[in-house]
């Protein structure tokens, strides 16, 4: 018999666990803060990529 082939989607993400941390962005004279990868809204919830998207099994990998 056939195995049931593993989900790509992990249950359990670790790694998003990580302190706050300042980002910046340097030019000749100045810096810009970006925006926290992991804390920021925007940033989080902005994945538009289809190899995160988990729809195409109604997220039964998830």
């Amino acid at each position: 018999m056939k195995k049931a082939r593993t989900g790509y989607a992990p249950n359990s993400r670790g790694y998003f666990e990580q302190k706050p941390r300042l980002y910046k962005s340097y030019s000749a004279k100045d810096y810009t803060l970006l925006p926290d990868p992991v804390r920021d809204p925007i940033v989080v919830n902005n994945i538009s990529n289809v190899e995160f998207d988990y729809t195409y099994d109604r997220g039964e990998s998830i």
